[in-house]
């Protein structure tokens, strides 16, 4: 088996426009404060932006899609913590914030109003997954960052998505055509929640779920997969791809399982996702990863006949 070429490639992401206003400015947000308050306080105009997103393997899921916004604005000293829920794709909004350091949070497509929450409430936030997005569904996304505010600025934030899409192309070697099939492939031990501001990891088995087989007939495959981050973690003992199996998994580490026939007998192979293939079981988010795959064996044992190269980089 050959794995090679695993490389995120989503570095294009939804960028948020957040300008702020000056108090005698008018607003030209729709929603939210618009006005000065009492206590000192500035319209702060907040302005979503979606950049292009590079062509990809086609999916029924809407990548690209911001539906509704969940906002939080936490000031860290005297600032008060605002909440703003922005429905029906709407891209601005004015919030009312008093001068102070503030920790912003936002939140894409959770489909309803979150909410006021603190910070110590965000960290635990979740969204949950039934399966892979159906037909049209939006992903969601997040985003946060920090700014003091003193009178009129901007901040940037990118919205990732909480999911990485694996692009999987599965096939025969020339020298076992005719000899070894394949007949099925799942991947299993999928993530069903993943937390909005934190690093997810699906240690607990109430929190993970297998995706259907599917069923494959001759000696390819290809298919494209979205499943939500799983930080699985990093053995250092596994020194070769060969060693790169359950037994040397840590718990929840997501993984793809081929089965099919060498001759009439039947064979399996495993292969854990990760950022290399030893050492890394993480699967991060908002990234795509190519996933190409040669079996170039007919033994039953996970990785005795694999070779694999693989290379990542950060966006």
């Amino acid at each position: 088996m050959h794995i090679r070429n695993m490389i995120p490639l989503l570095s294009l992401f939804l960028l948020a426009q957040w300008a702020l206003a000056g108090c005698n400015e008018a607003p030209e947000a729709e929603y939210g404060a618009a006005r000065p308050t009492e206590d000192g306080s500035c319209p702060v105009t907040l302005r979503f932006e979606q950049e292009d997103m590079q062509p990809t393997a086609t999916r029924a899921a809407d990548e690209n899609a911001i539906r509704d916004l969940n906002i939080w604005a936490c000031g860290t000293g005297i600032g008060r913590n605002v909440h703003l829920y922005v429905p029906d794709g709407q891209r601005s909004a004015t919030l009312a914030l008093i001068p102070d350091n503030y920790h912003f949070y936002a939140v894409a497509n959770a489909g309803r109003d979150l909410g006021d929450m603190d910070e110590t409430a965000l960290q635990t936030l979740a969204a949950s997954f039934s399966g892979e997005p159906g037909t049209g569904e939006a992903i969601p996304m997040a985003a946060r960052g920090e700014l003091h505010i003193s009178g009129p600025a901007s901040l940037t934030l990118r919205m990732e998505r909480l999911v990485a899409k694996l692009s999987l192309s599965l096939s025969v070697a020339p020298a076992l055509q005719g000899a070894l099939t394949v007949e099925s492939v799942q991947l299993l031990s999928v993530p069903n929640r993943c937390l909005y501001f934190a690093d997810n990891r699906a240690s607990d088995p109430s929190q993970r779920t297998d995706y259907s087989v599917q069923s494959v007939s001759g000696t390819s495959f290809s298919c494209t997969y979205y499943l939500p981050e799983n930080m699985a973690g990093v053995n250092s003992s596994v020194t070769s791809e060969r060693l790169k199996d359950k037994a040397h998994a840590p718990t929840g580490a997501s993984w793809l399982r081929i089965e099919g026939r060498h001759n009439d007998r039947p064979v399996t192979y495993s292969v854990y996702l990760g950022a290399n293939n030893t050492t890394d079981f993480n699967v991060e988010r908002n990234t795509l990863q190519h996933l190409n795959i040669t079996l170039s064996g007919s033994e039953p044992v996970s990785y005795t006949h694999l070779r694999a190269h693989e290379t990542r980089r950060h966006l």
